[in-house]
């Protein structure tokens, strides 16, 4: 009879290559065993901070900051705050702007609750 290979093992700081399967760093870009890249480059990183105050300043926009993870959120609030005020113009004067007003304020919380929600790890992918 013969025995099957016990399951590869890892520490909490590694993850196994997508490649071979080998146990590497979290943190190589370079697989040690097999070469195949496996990280990105440490120079895309983007800061928790910095995407605070783009919210607080900005409001949706933040959402651009980490467009890959985040575009959805970006377009829903373009979306609300276009037709926001295309309804706020077409409504007969103070309501809809009131309307258009609270709408622009609702997105803007968003942004920020949003933004400081994620953890700094969550940052550091995009």
């Amino acid at each position: 009879m013969s025995q099957q290979a016990p399951p590869p093992t890892k520490q909490p700081d590694e993850m196994f290559c997508p490649s071979c399967g080998v146990a590497i760093k979290r943190e190589a870009e370079l697989c040690v065993h097999c070469g195949v890249r496996v990280g990105r480059p440490a120079t895309g990183d983007k800061n928790k901070t910095a995407a605070i105050l783009f919210a607080v300043f900005f409001g949706f926009f933040t959402w651009l900051y980490t467009y890959r993870e985040d575009y959805g959120k970006f377009w829903i609030g373009l979306s609300v705050l276009i037709i926001g005020f295309i309804l706020s113009i077409v409504a007969a004067g103070q309501v809809g702007v009131i309307v258009w007003f609270f709408a622009a304020m609702g997105i803007w919380v968003w942004s920020i609750v949003d933004t400081a929600s994620k953890n700094d790890e969550w940052y550091a992918k995009y």
